[in-house]
């Protein structure tokens, strides 16, 4: 199963990272790219694990029918969705949170 990852996504991850960086002068661009290498290879695992569990606090996720998926301090709302034209299955990263936002 394949798994898509909004541009969305991207965009306030590394909104996140950049004010962080900004706030925390230890925190290095090396090591904020080896964090989100970790996520992107975290989230390709949601092809074996979707629909683990379902969003809980954000009730945008829960109106969605969104799943979440936590992977380093970020929680991440996705959907497993069916392409009719193939007839196959696959996961959208819809968005995402920092863990200590999500509320």
């Amino acid at each position: 199963m394949r798994v898509f990852i909004d541009n969305l996504v991207f965009e306030k991850v590394n909104d996140f990272y950049y004010a962080a960086m900004q706030n925390h002068i230890t925190l290095t661009k090396e090591t904020v790219d080896r964090k989100i290498w970790r996520m992107e290879r975290g989230l390709q695992t949601l092809s074996q694990m979707q629909g683990i569990r379902m969003a809980w606090l954000k009730q945008d996720w829960i109106a969605q029918g969104w799943h979440e998926f936590i992977c380093e301090e970020f929680v991440f709302a996705y959907e497993v969705c069916f392409d009719e034209a193939t007839g196959e299955h696959f996961v959208w990263v819809r968005d995402v949170v920092h863990g200590s936002l999500y509320h």
